[in-house]
């Protein structure tokens, strides 16, 4: 049915805002930069999260009978939101929209598990599904962390300019070093959570006959 079909395209669409996916992410910048930082914080964890626990039970229950390679369409997506979000945030100067465009990219690498899921070629759902849920629960924590480790320095410095964050080594050790964490996180170097997240992820992908998507993964990681 062409209506069912136009219909799917619809809630992707809106998904896609929830979540923060290339194309739908031109609200992120600005929303992250005007808010206060908490309400911040809870948009890009609690939001997102939400966001992906729906269309992940949408797409995997109410639509796993359709027989269509779902997976085509969100590796699609995710490859975009991933290249969009990393190369929009290189070029920011402000670090809640560097942040904002993080989570963009972020959301690249949750699609990737979520077209390991939808794929007609997974021989295991379930290793899709855990994949996101694992990388969900560590990204929460990861982004909560950054968040507040940039609230506590824009009150010392009066500035959420990336500028204006030199020197906290000195100035607040404790709160460098958990934002430092955090960032190397979100990056994915080892032995962070944001790392084995990606990691298992990417072999969801390789299990589901989409190893282009987990080598695109890894390049833009």
């Amino acid at each position: 049915s062409y209506a069912l079909l136009m219909g799917i395209v619809l809630m992707v669409a809106g998904f896609g805002f929830k979540i923060s996916m290339a194309p739908f992410q031109m609200w992120v910048p600005d929303v992250y930069e005007g808010a206060p930082t908490p309400i911040t914080a809870y948009l890009s964890v609690a939001s997102k999260a939400a966001g992906f626990a729906v269309l992940l039970r949408v797409f995997y229950l109410a639509f796993g009978e359709l027989n269509m390679d779902w997976g085509e369409l969100f590796a699609v997506l995710s490859v975009l939101s991933m290249v969009v979000g990393n190369l929009a945030a290189i070029v920011q100067s402000n670090v809640k929209r560097m942040l904002a465009y993080s989570t963009v990219a972020q959301s690249g690498y949750v699609l990737v598990g979520l077209a390991a899921v939808a794929s007609l070629a997974s021989s295991d759902h379930a290793l899709g599904s855990s994949s996101v849920l694992f990388y969900l629960s560590g990204y929460a924590v990861t982004n909560l962390a950054a968040f507040f480790s940039v609230i506590v320095i824009s009150n010392m410095t009066g500035s959420n300019q990336i500028d204006s964050f030199a020197g906290m080594g000195r100035r607040a050790p404790v709160v460098a070093a958990v934002f430092t964490i955090s960032l190397v996180s979100l990056i994915g170097i080892p032995p962070t959570v944001g790392f084995i997240g990606k990691l298992y992820l990417f072999n969801a992908a390789v299990q589901s006959d989409l190893v282009w998507l987990a080598v695109a993964g890894m390049i833009n990681s």
